[in-house]
This record gives structure tokens, sequence and C-alpha cells, in this order.
């Protein structure tokens, strides 16, 4: 569990580093996208130097259940990120 929680800060810090996306440009994105839809977290999974996956957990309304979309950021060849694609979990 402890190696779980270090290799996953090394690669936020490691993501981090490359200049991904903050979570605050996703949450913007994904509100301009759904603007009803309530977030309840994001979080940057895996990834590397020219791809980043976010984890997106929200709500619709008028439904309990709390649903996951990731979205992958690739970074361009001018060193902009841009979203590539959406996926819906669950």
């Amino acid at each position: 569990m402890l190696r779980i929680y270090f290799a996953s800060l090394i690669i936020v810090a490691a993501l981090t580093a490359c200049g991904v996306p903050n979570n605050n440009e996703v949450a913007d994105a994904f509100k301009k996208a759904y603007p009803n839809f309530i977030i309840i977290d994001i979080g940057v999974g895996e990834g590397d130097s020219s791809a980043a996956y976010f984890h997106i957990k929200y709500k619709k309304p008028a439904d309990t259940q709390t649903h996951e979309d990731v979205w992958q950021y690739i970074k361009t060849g001018d060193g902009r990120w841009t979203l590539n694609h959406k996926e819906t979990l669950k």
C-alpha cells in the first residue's frame, strides 16, 4: 500500500514537472462541457511527458450515482497541452 502511495506521488511530481494542465484547468474545461454536473474529485492518474490522463469523478443532476470520466491531454508540437480523448468509465 505504501509503495502504491509513493509511486503515485512520483508520477504526479513527474507530470507536474512536465507542465501538464492543472486540476483547475481541467475542472474549468469539464464545467464548460457539462455545466450542470457536480465535480466530486479530479486527479491525474497515469501519463508521461507527452500525455496525461485526468480522472474526473462527478454527479449528474437528480442522480445519486457517482460517475467517472478519463480525459486524455496530449502535448502538441508547440508545447501546448490539448484535450485529445474523453472516456466514460461508469
